[in-house]
């Protein structure tokens, strides 16, 4: 609370010396010292020539404050961009002060233009402080005609909103944003560089029509300069039908954005379209480096698309500072097989000119750029003195402690000028131009922000300069009449000193794209040095040829997870099979996922990292339904999931798929083994590990009629579309063997009384062999139902069979109840030869290849059949799936002979992790469960990517 009382203040504080300043230089009396800063708009001299605006005196000077940052605040290191421009400002008012050297001495013959600068820090405070400053006492205390600067975007905004309010023109000559078009909010403001709407739709069209890319990733500032630049990124992309994998915006000036970095690097891209300040390229070039790496794939190429801020004196900074921390293997690898799209400079003689002046300027500085001011390096263009401090504009105190010598920030001889200080030079130029106008055309010796907008924003006014014809539209914007793109590749080459080299130019004509490689007389011309030009395009990958993306799921599969560990009834009871399947796919996921296992690296090392979520299904339907549908939003923010494993049982798993597949992903199931789950039209995207129920219901019913030699049964399953399903492929499979359906029993699940008296019904009937299909839960209710009917009937209970099929297990115990006082049965122990116990057909046991380790069968059963021990009542017969049914057979080739070994490893980790009283319930689905997540692996691997 404190805190936002405190910055009430400040804003109030604020607020209230804005209002001051305003009202004090209104009422400022015009004398020989004094200047009035009254709008025009508001004085009633309507009929004199004379505007109330900035008086120029009698000896015609016009002054010029320079507002540009020299040293970031924070880091108090030089803005190298910024430096380069203000040598370029000085040398446009020497041209335009010099009226002997053949260039603009038509223009202001009789004026002399002075200049006092001022450092903004690339800071917006501190640049609103200067606002008031200029106000009150630049030049002595009669303010300026003119403001060039503040050199960022961010900073313009802040100083015109200020300026504005005084009627005082502001020109820059750096700052891009579209949002300085606003001309209701910013009225008086003016520049020659071209706005990031152009540039940024050249990126996109160099991106797709001339290199062939499909899709990048756009990694930007907060700042007002990246964000626009950002967000016309992503605007050109949509005009242009170029697909942004991720839009991700940093912290501008942070010292960390590798969680923005790295959601764009799990996007699968390859091309990235880098937007932001030139002090926050270093931290960018960690973080997309680390990101790779952590990918995997770095060696595999990569590219990134830069705006103008790449400038060879930047690219050469960058790579000192990497050097100085040991680092440079970073630059090296991030820097080659990337592009930066400027625009090109087409000045003509006047851009040769200024070149030649540029050179000439700092040819003596040497390599003392950010060296101490002495020795060699004394000189640092000291002759640039700052009228209002009377000290070297390039000599700045030492960011380093307890040192009181200078450091020079001067550029380095021999050092390509860059980008911006050509449109800094043509900033001066247009200045002289425009108040030379007003001199011969308005004969006028004043001139406000508003007099100025209406003459640099004229169709007739224009000029040709060191960056080519220029003319300004009503906004104030640059005109893009004769405007290309220069298209440079970035790279480190250990032999030469260069680390920026041009490709060619790119002509934006409407719809057209015409690109050109450079020649080295064409460089001569425009770069002054031929050796800058290599006409190709040149990729960092291994076989030079463009990085396409990868597909996301080669790098990770978001997985969902939807089983049951405990039941939707009330109160709620666990699930202690599904929590065994939930845990074998978990310790399943953990090995895959462990680079540093040797088991994994021998078996699954090329195998992306599952990220998985969890959702518990209840076994229930409409759970499962409910679970779906959340991993069909933002559950893997920005990618959404790959594949689905669930649910448990038939029903929610038929309930899933119904979700799942109007989004098109795959569902796998360990357990679901329902026969309708087979129909490829109501379930397309459905796969399963667990054989299908057809094939359990017909080695029932063979059992039956080779083994035991009946040839009638009766049927008894439940409401589930589980047992519906058994049921019905029992009743076919039954038809074709011949096998008499003698009663076809339907009971609801879990409903015990009804149990009972269809129990009744059926032993009425004269049925004594019947084939059991119902979920696991009911057969205990079925067994006491049949034991009780029986009891009731008065009929001999050793005289009947029930067939179940694999969901009873070893461990299935039943005890009657204490009026009956017998252990009623012990399922699935030893055959015992009353019953029949010789094996079924041999060829249905034998397993497909020598060595059962190797591969499993496609087919294999083993059946297993005990007599109720001594007093007990009831036989129980149970036909166990002990295999693995794999449908694909381009898949199964996949999967390695060594298949059974890697599923037994990974089977003894589940066992280790399970309670030291280990229960074999539904071994054989953990089995499939592991299976499951080794199905997916192979389908990855296969597709790759789904």
């Amino acid at each position: 609370m404190y805190c936002c009382i405190g910055q009430m203040q400040a804003a109030i504080t604020y607020k209230l010396s804005i209002i001051v300043l305003f009202i004090l230089c209104c009422v400022m009396l015009k004398d020989n010292n004094r200047l009035v800063f009254v709008s025009s708009t508001n004085s009633d001299d309507s009929n004199n020539n004379v505007s109330n605006a900035t008086i120029i005196p009698e000896n015609h000077t016009l002054k010029i404050a320079i507002i540009s940052p020299r040293i970031q605040k924070i880091s108090r290191r030089p803005v190298t961009w910024s430096t380069t421009s203000l040598v370029a400002a000085l040398l446009g008012i020497d041209v335009i002060n010099n009226k002997t050297d053949n260039l603009f001495d038509d223009i202001l013959p009789n004026t002399t233009i002075v200049y006092e600068f001022y450092d903004s820090l690339q800071d917006t405070e501190t640049t609103v402080k200067l606002a008031s400053t200029i106000l009150d006492t630049a030049f002595k205390g009669k303010g300026a005609d003119v403001v060039l600067g503040a050199g960022t975007s961010g900073s313009s905004m802040a100083l015109q909103s200020i300026l504005k309010f005084f009627n005082i023109p502001q020109v820059s000559s750096s700052a891009t944003s579209g949002y300085l078009s606003i001309l209701q909010d910013y009225p008086f403001f003016s520049r020659l560089v071209p706005t990031d709407g152009l540039l940024t739709n050249a990126m996109i069209q160099f991106a797709k029509y001339i290199i062939g890319w499909k899709s990048g990733a756009i990694i930007c500032g907060n700042d007002a300069y990246s964000i626009y630049g950002g967000t016309t990124l992503n605007k050109a992309a949509n005009s242009h039908d170029f697909h942004i994998t991720a839009f991700e915006v940093f912290q501008s000036d942070t010292e960390n954005m590798h969680n923005q970095v790295n959601n764009a690097v799990r996007t699968g891209a390859r091309l990235f379209f880098f937007f932001g300040r030139a002090s926050d390229i270093k931290t960018f070039f960690v973080a997309l480096y680390n990101s790779l790496v952590a990918r995997g794939d770095i060696a595999d190429g990569f590219s990134v698309i830069y705006a103008d801020s790449m400038s060879a004196i930047l690219v050469d900074t960058l790579k000192k500072e990497f050097v100085k921390t040991d680092t440079q293997y970073i630059f090296d690898t991030i820097i080659n097989g990337s592009y930066s799209v400027t625009f090109s400079i087409r000045g003509g003689n006047t851009s040769k000119i200024f070149r030649q002046m540029y050179e000439k300027e700092i040819e003596s500085n040497g390599n003392c750029f950010e060296q101490n001011i002495t020795g060699k390096c004394s000189y640092c263009l000291k002759h640039r003195i700052d009228p209002r401090t009377n000290s070297p504009i390039f000599h700045i105190d030492n960011y380093l402690k307890n040192v009181a010598t200078k450091r020079c920030i001067a550029p380095n001889n021999r050092s390509d000028p860059g980008y911006y200080p050509q449109f800094s030079f043509d900033s001066i130029i247009m200045i002289a131009h425009a108040y030379d106008y007003i001199i011969k055309k308005k004969h006028k010796t004043t001139f406000n922000g508003e007099d100025f907008m209406n003459v640099v924003s004229n169709p007739s006014f224009k000029f040709h300069g060191a960056t080519g014809k220029v003319m300004l539209d009503k906004n104030g914007d640059r005109i893009q009449e004769g405007i290309a793109m220069d298209i440079w590749s970035l790279r480190s080459i250990n032999s030469d000193n260069n680390n920026r080299y041009l490709v060619g130019n790119l002509d934006i004509s409407g719809a057209q794209q015409t690109f050109n490689f450079c020649t080295f007389s064409g460089t001569v011309k425009l770069h002054g040095n031929g050796n800058l030009c290599m006409p190709k395009f040149i990729f960092n990958t291994k076989t030079g040829i463009r990085p396409d993306p990868k597909h996301r799921t080669l790098l990770n599969i978001n997985l969902a997870i939807i089983t049951s560990t405990f039941r939707a009834n009330i109160p709620y009871a666990l699930d202690a099979t599904g929590n065994q399947r939930t845990l074998a796919m978990l310790v399943a996921i953990e090995e895959i996922n462990n680079k540093s296992n040797p088991f994994r690296q021998k078996y699954f090392n090329s195998t992306p990292p599952i990220i998985y979520k969890w959702k518990n299904s209840r076994r229930s339907s409409s759970h499962a339904a409910v679970a779906g549908s959340a991993f069909l939003g933002s559950t893997f923010i920005g990618e959404g999931t790959d594949a689905v494993i669930g649910a448990l049982s038939s029903g929610p798993t038929m309930a899933l798929q119904t979700i799942m597949k109007f989004n098109n992903i795959l569902q796998i199931s360990p357990s679901a083994t329902s026969p309708a789950l087979a129909d490829k039209i109501t379930y397309p995207s459905f796969a399963r590990t667990v054989p299908s129920d057809l094939i359990m219901s017909r080695m029932l019913v063979i059992f039956l009629k080779s083994v035991l030699k009946w040839s009638e049964v009766g049927i008894i399953s439940s409401n589930t579309p589980y047992s519906y399903g058994g049921m019905k492929a029992i009743v076919s499979a039954a038809k074709e063997f011949q096998v008499a359906i003698t009663i076809n029993a339907v009971v609801e699940s879990g409903e015990e009384n009804m149990m009972f008296q269809k129990s009744v019904d059926a032993l009425q009937g004269g049925n004594r062999v019947f084939i059991v299909f119902v979920h696991t839960s009911d057969i205990l209710m079925i067994c006491r139902s049949m034991e009780l009917a029986a009891e009731f009937l008065s009929i001999d209970i050793s005289t009947i069979v029930l067939i179940f099929s694999e969901t009873i297990s070893i461990n299935f115990n039943y005890v009657a109840r204490p009026w009956v006082k017998r252990n009623c049965c012990s399922c699935l122990a030893k055959t015992q030869k009353k019953v029949g116990a010789e094996r079924p057909n041999e060829a249905l046991y034998k397993k497909i290849h020598d060595g059962h380790g190797k591969r499993r069968s496609e087919l294999m059963v083993k059946t297993q059949t005990k007599v109720v021990p001594k007093r007990s009542v009831t036989r129980l017969v149970s036909v166990n799936f002990k295999i693995l049914v794999r449908t694909n057979d381009a898949l199964n080739k996949k999967i390695h002979d060594d298949h059974g070994r890697r599923r037994s490893q990974l089977m003894m980790k589940v066992r280790n992790k399970e309670n030291a009283r280990h229960d074999k319930t539904c071994h054989h689905h953990r089995l499939y469960v592991v299976d499951s997540i080794m199905f997916l692996i192979h389908c990855q691997k296969v597709v790759k990517g789904f």
